[in-house]
Formats: structure tokens, sequence, C-alpha cells
């Protein structure tokens, strides 16, 4: 999952304050977080280790993009950060605190469609192809006559889809039939 995506759900489910604590580590492993950016997992224990979370999660609780980019520089220049990287930790707290930086998509993590009650619908062929299995599958007498039941089982369905062409044969050759009689006329 991805590393910003991971953080909102986090703070959704624990609380931002969260953010504070060592486990937010545990928690973003847990979702796989780190597998896109094992770099992230890094920079956040140096993070902890010292001490910027407290400040960070200050600034996105003021909601002030000016002390959350003080807070974002401050870390680049006393860890040596890559700031590139350091920017895509940083946008999974943003989407976390609903923070809208110019020029950025809003995001959000995609909702699911509402689930229904209404049983999924089938295709008719689907039907037919189900009946056709319970069909040759629904035999519960004894265990030695049942090839014999699945051999007439077949030679009866063989004969119904025959029938069946017939009818289908017949119709296309009437219609013909009938475009035929109209172009000589």
């Amino acid at each position: 999952m991805e590393l910003s995506v991971a953080i909102q759900k986090v703070v959704k489910k624990y609380g931002v304050d969260t953010l504070k604590e060592q486990r937010l580590l545990s928690l973003l492993s847990d979702y796989n977080a780190f597998d896109d950016m094992p770099y992230a997992q890094n920079m956040l224990k140096q993070i902890y280790q010292k001490g910027y979370n407290e400040r960070i999660l200050d600034a996105y609780k003021s909601k002030n993009i000016t002390r959350i980019n003080a807070v974002k520089t401050s870390i680049e220049n006393s860890l040596g950060c890559d700031s590139k990287k350091l920017t895509q930790i940083f946008n999974g707290f943003d989407l976390a605190f609903g923070i809208q930086r110019k020029g950025s998509e809003p995001r959000t993590i995609p909702t699911p469609p509402p689930y229904s009650n209404e049983p999924p619908k089938k295709s008719k062929w689907l039907s037919l192809l189900l009946f056709i299995q319970s069909y040759f599958t629904s035999y519960n007498g004894p265990k030695g006559l049942s090839w014999l039941v699945v051999i007439v089982k077949g030679i009866v369905l063989i004969v119904v889809l025959y029938f069946i062409l017939c009818i289908i044969a017949l119709i296309i050759s009437l219609i013909f039939m009938v475009i035929m009689e109209i172009i000589h006329t």
C-alpha cells in the first residue's frame, strides 16, 4: 500500500496522537507501507530518535503550511535527508490531516461501492451451463449405474441441442426465403 494512504488509514483508525508514538512504524509496516519506499522506514526512525515527531504533529494540528514547511526544512538540515524523499513522507501527513497544498490535486482513499443485497445477475448462457452441470451431477441412485445415467443424460442433451439447432435453422431458412421473395418482387 502507498505510504501516504497507509498514514491516512492509521490516523483514521488510531487517531492523530499515534504520530507521536514509535508504534506508528509498526502500524505502517502492518499495511506494507514501506514496500515501495524502503528508505521511508529509516527516515521515520531517525525522525523519531531525534524527537521531531512531536514537532511534526504540532505543526499539522495547527494546519499552518508555513510551520509544516519549517519543520520539514529543519529535519532536512538536521538529519541530511533527501528533500524529495522527505516530501513523499510529508505527503502522507498532508493526506492524513487533509492539508491541500497549492497546485496539488485533492487526494483521498477511494471508497468501495455500497454493499447490495441483490444477488449477482447471471447471463442466460451461464444459467444454461449451470443447469447442464447440475443435470449431469445430480444422480443419487446406486453407484454402479452412475456411468449409464451419465451416458443417457448425454444422449438426451445431444438430442435436445439438435432439436434446438433444427428450430434455429428452420427460422433462418424461413427468413431467407422471405427476403428472397421480397427481392424477386
